[in-house]
């Protein structure tokens, strides 16, 4: 059968509907994968031109490796900047690039070093390889060189959270993958492997209708390779974990074993919050959120405010603009409608501009270009934060709410929406081994409380301490063997994860992130992850071998 856009559409609601899966909204896919070259005469693109993904997901947790081949089709050595969206509050766990025919892992370095370094690697002819943050969920690497008509392979590796999407009162879960690439590609590899889901998995969006799990034992695994094709449209993986709650525990290689432990929030039976009379609306208008979908933060300012007689309206970019009054909802979204976006953002500038004892309500995609501290509160009696951007910084959204929540609308209906608005926020009070409580991180976003930390020895039950609205609830947690995983990293990096995103909305000190994001070696604002050739370099920098260099890292040791 020959697969169209429209027969795969039909096909997957058909199936959809028979399983009772609430189907994500249709969404534009995450920006393309971007290749950078210098810009010179006579120079074409640099090319992707293979692509192998693997993915293997554990509960609502997701560990991701994406191999890229960059083909040079010139003939001059270029350097290559590869810049790549990522499912937001992914984090980049693992960069390697191909020296020498091996695949060479990458050092976590403080990013200002890592910068020098592969700077000065550059001028002196030989390979560095650079991978960072530069703004939300989009990451960079640089390679160098890219040999004349040939090519250089990379290899990222990240971790995420499944996304949800509740609709009626069900709720589901999918894995996203980016799969939004500007060339035709002459190679294309996948294999999925999902464990602990209640049904098998089911595409429910992109262009790989065609992709069927097969089952052994409680996993289920997909693979295919494809070849000469153009793909432009993300992969949406229903995968529909077996509870509302999940928890599972892995040993990893630093002796330690990590859990995790998640709980769905249903909204609707939590104590409801008065909303404001007289609701201030702060509206992010910076060019980043020019291509945005923003039909679902108007159809939520029209639900949410169907009543109110007074609005207030602040357009901000790098200064907010002068109040404009509504006296209702309706006419306030016709004049979003005709928003320019353009200029850069500053958030600490419009937030601290908010009246006193004011009830505020911020659309942003947390990408902030000018302000000049991390850090910053505003004097507003309560602020709730609402997302519908796929390009967006996670970690500061979700530091930025007071006495409200942060909402992503692309994973809510517009009923869960509202519930979660109208809720105090959900909070992990605590995890107790034997009655003692345990170091964890935690967070709230789009109906689910994430929780980790490490597990102490022998501890054969956990306590959890929910604080659901007004109610707290006690959750009793088995650590057995039928939750457990297999030795590995997944566990850890996600702690990793949820401390620094913890930190970050905290306010705490950049040198602590820093340390923090070298101690799990995991990609952050101050962090990146730097490939080097020889052990020349690595001795001169101050920098230890990965462990994939075994013999160099020996000599660096005994150096």
């Amino acid at each position: 059968m020959k697969w169209t856009p429209l027969s795969f559409l039909l096909m997957a609601m058909a199936t959809a509907q028979a399983l009772v899966v609430p189907l994500p909204r249709p969404q534009p896919p995450l920006p393309p994968i971007e290749v950078k070259f210098p810009r010179m005469e006579n120079v074409m693109p640099i090319q992707v031109s293979e692509v192998d993904i693997e993915a293997e997901i554990d509960g609502i947790l997701a560990e991701t490796q994406v191999t890229l081949r960059l083909r040079n089709p010139n003939a001059r050595v270029l350097e290559g900047e590869l810049c790549f969206p990522l499912p937001a509050g992914a984090t980049v766990c693992g960069y390697a690039l191909d020296i020498n025919g091996q695949m060479v892992d990458g050092v976590i370095v403080e990013k200002e070093k890592a910068r020098a370094v592969f700077d000065e690697v550059v001028r002196q002819g030989v390979d560095p390889g650079l991978a960072e943050q530069v703004g939300g969920n989009v990451f960079r690497t640089k390679v160098y060189p890219l040999p004349a008509g040939g090519s250089r392979t990379v290899r990222v590796k990240y971790v995420s959270t499944i996304q949800t999407v509740t609709v009626s009162g069900l709720t589901r879960s999918y894995y996203v993958q980016p799969l939004n690439f500007p060339d035709k590609l002459s190679s294309f590899r996948l294999k999925l492997q999902v464990a602990a889901s209640q049904k098998p998995p089911m595409v429910v969006s992109g262009s790989l209708g065609n992709l069927e799990f097969s089952q052994w034992k409680t996993v289920y695994a997909a693979k295919t390779e494809l070849h000469d094709l153009a793909l432009t449209e993300d992969l949406y993986v229903a995968v529909m974990p077996r509870a509302e709650e999940h928890f599972l525990h892995q040993p990893a290689a630093d002796g330690t074993r990590y859990f995790s432990y998640s709980h769905t929030v249903n909204a609707s039976q939590q104590k409801t919050l008065p909303r404001p009379e007289a609701p201030v609306i702060l509206w992010d208008a910076s060019q980043s959120r020019e291509k945005s979908d923003h039909e679902p933060e108007l159809a939520f300012l029209r639900a949410a405010f169907a009543k109110a007689q007074t609005l207030t309206l602040v357009t901000f970019r790098n200064e907010p603009d002068a109040p404009v009054v509504f006296s209702n909802a309706n006419d306030l979204c016709k004049a979003l409608e005709q928003v320019i976006y353009d200029g850069g953002t500053n958030l600490e500038s419009a937030l601290l501009a908010l009246p006193a004892s004011s009830d505020d309500y911020l659309f942003t995609d947390g990408l902030d270009n000018y302000s000049l501290h991390r850090n910053f509160a505003s004097t507003c009696a309560r602020l709730s934060v609402l997302t519908a951007d796929k390009q967006q910084n996670l970690s500061a959204l979700q530091a930025l709410p007071k006495n409200g929540v942060c909402l992503d609308l692309r994973n809510l209906s517009l009923e869960n929406a509202l519930a979660l608005l109208d809720s105090p926020m959900p909070r992990v009070s605590a995890i107790l081994a034997d009655g003692k409580p345990l170091d964890i991180a935690w967070q709230f976003a789009d109906g689910r409380l994430a929780a980790a930390g490490a597990l102490p020895d022998k501890a054969g039950k956990l306590t959890v301490e929910l604080a659901l609205g007004t109610q707290t609830v006690t959750r009793e947690v088995t650590v057995s063997e039928q939750n457990g995983l297999q030795a590995g990293s997944l566990l850890r990096t996600n702690y990793g994860q949820l401390k620094i995103n913890t930190l970050l909305a905290t306010g705490a000190p950049d040198a602590e992130v820093t340390a923090t994001g070298k101690l799990f070696g995991l990609v952050t604002p101050g962090t990146s992850l730097l490939v080097l050739d020889t052990l020349a370099q690595y001795l001169r920098y101050r920098i230890r071998p990965p462990e994939c260099l075994a013999e160099m890292r020996r000599q660096y040791d005994a150096k």
